[in-house]
């Protein structure tokens, strides 16, 4: 974005697909916040989610990928002139040992260890490489783990490499408890059991695939969080699955390629509004992000075309 901001270049559609980018890597991740909260939702493998994840994702990412492709050609980004890679060189100390937080992360990751243990083991890696390498001190590393990491105010990376923390996840964990509760007052009060008249009339996948669509965006837009979404749109379409006898597997396949994608297409939503935020742009961004409503419309027509209906 410091390139495009700089090259005169229409950032919407990089700010797209930045964002869009960032949901291939979360429905790739065992450490996606959402994909850790769909699989408890739905008492299943994160594992086995994240491998139908990337079974229904496989064609919407091809098809944004040559969209991209066709966006970049029309609209080249110039390169010269940017000094950032020379600024990162100046301020930390970079070589190949700094990779292996990420590379530990991966590779325990492709081994199935448990999401909670790869992520300490990364952390203390990382933690030994600022005392060892970057020369940081203990003190210092306990700060930045608490509060966010930032450099000197005299930098110029200050505002780009800056943020982190336990405290910058405070507000973020609030929001789960209150939009835990508050899906819980909507399912308990019957609220909104319109909705329920609605599911009744799935009579196919597709149909199904489809309620579950409108009943998430209304849960986004609504909600103004991906957590409401997510377990909203759970709560009120949890029982209809069972009823037609689909596995907990097919309803998490169902919610990420709904409930999870769809947030970040609100503009008020803050799965949308605080990626856009950060890059300094606005919902102007969202025709851009193609991969989030391919994923949806895609899997739709899918579904459709099979025209398979449910077991009774």
């Amino acid at each position: 974005m410091i390139i495009a901001n700089g090259s005169g270049v229409n950032p919407n559609p990089i700010a797209g697909a930045i964002v869009a980018g960032a949901y291939v890597g979360d429905r790739c991740s065992p450490m996606s916040s959402s994909a850790i909260l769909i699989a408890i939702l739905t008492k299943t493998e994160i594992y086995t989610n994240l491998k139908n994840m990337a079974v229904t994702g496989l064609l919407p990412l091809l098809v944004s990928s040559l969209l991209y492709l066709i966006l970049s050609a029309s609209n080249p980004v110039e390169l010269s002139g940017n000094n950032l890679a020379l600024e990162l060189g100046t301020a930390f100390n970079l070589n190949s040992i700094t990779l292996l937080p990420a590379l530990t992360i991966l590779i325990l990751c492709v081994l199935r260890v448990e999401v909670k243990i790869a992520m300490a083991v990364s952390i203390i890696t990382g933690s030994a490489i600022a005392f060892f390498v970057q020369g940081y001190s203990p003190i210092e590393i306990l700060q930045f783990a608490i509060a966010g990491f930032k450099l000197e105010s005299t930098s110029s990376l200050k505002d780009i490499v800056a943020g982190g923390g336990i405290l910058s996840m405070a507000k973020v964990s609030l929001v789960v408890v209150v939009s835990t509760a508050f899906a819980g007052i909507f399912a308990g009060t019957r609220i909104l059991e319109f909705v329920e008249v609605s599911l009744n009339k799935a009579r196919t996948r597709g149909d199904l695939f489809f309620a579950t669509t409108v009943i998430s965006i209304f849960s986004a837009a609504f909600g103004c969080t991906q957590t409401i979404a997510i377990i909203l749109t759970h709560q009120l379409v949890e029982s209809k699955y069972r009823q037609q006898k689909l596995d907990d597997y097919q309803l998490a396949v169902d919610l990420e390629n709904t409930a999870v994608v769809i947030s970040p297409l609100i503009p008020w939503n803050i799965a949308g509004l605080v990626p856009a935020t950060v890059l300094g742009v606005n919902s102007d961004f969202i025709p851009y992000a193609f991969y989030l409503y391919l994923i949806p419309l895609f899997n739709l027509i899918q579904l459709k075309l099979a025209k398979a209906p449910h077991k009774n």
